[in-house]
């Protein structure tokens, strides 16, 4: 599987599948995308998988550093620091699986922010499911304002999901424009909580009572490779369309 810049056309879903780049050119490439999608006259759905080179955390568009990490903790360990055109609270990166589905085909998703979480938190358990990891969806029962302090995986919002119901596997955060969107994900393939403890400011126990990895729900060596894979026929699944990489 190979990645290109250019946008594909004719497809009915796109996946795209990049190795470690930087924070910097991560974000590049989703916003390029969700700024090509606003703008094609044609339908555009991309859904891609990637990886950071290096500890890499990414902020919500509205947070402030100084707020959501300890910079010179994340300074001393060599830990990048970039900021994500979504929303959402930080997010550390380097043992996880990132996801990014951009699309202007609003209809597909849901019209409503509400609606894409739940539609993708679908997808995504489908995927998750054929490696045996079973989640459910958080679905809150009254509308709240998140706290953008706290680190993305101590609290659970709308549609994330939640292993046993109460420890977190997918934290997302997303940005709609007028035609289009762009929702962000983190899937943590391992953890290391005493490093996202540091980095984050927070405590390490709290942590292990509220985060999960892919690591501890299925133990054995499943890839990042392996849980790409398994995405896409979510994705494929639960759209129920024929999709097409690049």
């Amino acid at each position: 599987m190979t990645a290109s810049s250019g946008l594909h056309r004719g497809a009915d879903i796109l996946f795209r599948f990049d190795p470690g780049l930087t924070g910097k050119r991560n974000m590049e490439i989703d916003t390029e995308w969700l700024e090509g999608a606003e703008a094609a006259s044609e339908p555009i759905t991309l859904v891609r998988f990637y990886r950071w080179r290096g500890w890499t955390i990414s902020l919500g568009r509205n947070q402030r550093a100084a707020q959501a990490a300890d910079l010179e903790f994340c300074s001393r360990r060599g830990i990048d620091i970039v900021r994500r055109p979504t929303g959402g609270a930080a997010v550390l990166h380097g043992s996880d699986l990132t996801y990014a589905v951009i699309s202007n085909q609003m209809d597909r998703f849901g019209n409503s922010l509400s609606a894409t979480y739940l539609r993708i938190g679908q997808c995504l358990q489908e995927g998750l499911r054929r490696h045996g990891i079973e989640t459910s969806l958080m679905r809150p029962s009254v509308p709240r304002r998140s706290r953008t302090i706290e680190p993305c995986f101590v609290r659970a919002g709308r549609a994330e999901l939640l292993v046993d119901d109460k420890r977190k596997l997918v934290g997302s955060a997303q940005r709609r424009l007028r035609r289009s969107f762009l929702q962000h994900g983190s899937i943590p393939l391992t953890i290391d909580h005493e490093l996202m403890a540091g980095a984050l400011n927070c405590s390490p126990e709290l942590l292990r009572e509220t985060v999960t990895c892919v690591s501890e729900q299925r133990p054995g060596d499943l890839t990042f490779e392996d849980l790409a894979a398994a995405l896409q026929t979510g994705f494929e699944v639960e759209l129920g369309r024929q999709a097409s990489c690049l």
